[in-house]
């Protein structure tokens, strides 16, 4: 029911929104297939749309990607970021396509904020890798995780990575890290320096 509810607002978002937004021809949502939004907006599950994107040809995909440029608009997260102060961050292609096809990241970020989203699933699906989506965020866990599949990028709000450091050393864990993305609060000079030492 509250699934349902949530769907609902959604399409009368959309409906709301349409007459703002004259290329918005179809709405995506995690639910069960729906009659379509008020106003003939058409409503697709995820299913529907994976079995849409199978028929799309290499063809076809490569000529829309080559009107993409890396400085293009990718889309408008609303955030308070750390300001505490609502404003929309856009983000450009290029921000998603700074993955390695061989990264794997563990991901313990709530996927309904920007750290989560964008640099977690968002970035391994438009630039390939793995995400490894941890459910629970405890330290022992994250770094018995880290130690069998060491990451190439590790993010994470600072809390998070100064209780992963406050654990015994374990240098296979943090043997392959490349890139580290901080945020959500201000970032500590001397926890910068301590996970460049790792």
């Amino acid at each position: 029911l509250e699934f349902e509810h949530f769907a609902d607002s959604h399409r009368q978002m959309a409906q709301r929104l349409q007459p703002e937004l004259p290329q918005l021809r179809t709405l995506v949502q995690l639910a069960p297939e729906g009659a379509g939004a008020p106003g003939g907006l058409p409503v697709l599950s995820w299913p529907a749309l994976m079995a849409h994107a199978s028929a799309v040809s290499d063809q076809a995909l490569a000529d829309a990607s080559a009107g993409v440029q890396a400085s293009d608009l990718a889309m408008v997260i609303y955030t308070s970021g750390t300001t505490g102060t609502p404003k929309g961050a856009g983000l450009t292609q290029a921000r998603h396509t700074r993955a390695a096809a061989d990264d794997h990241q563990q991901l313990a970020l709530p996927l309904n904020h920007v750290g989560g989203i964008t640099c977690g699933v968002l970035t391994r699906l438009f630039g390939g890798g793995c995400i490894e989506l941890v459910p629970v965020f405890k330290a022992d866990d994250m770094l018995a995780r880290m130690a069998q599949r060491p990451p190439t990028v590790m993010g994470g709000v600072p809390t998070m990575l100064t209780l992963l450091l406050m654990q015994p050393p374990n240098a296979q864990a943090w043997s392959r890290v490349r890139l580290m993305v901080v945020g959500g609060s201000s970032v500590d000079e001397g926890l910068l320096d301590a996970l460049r030492a790792r």
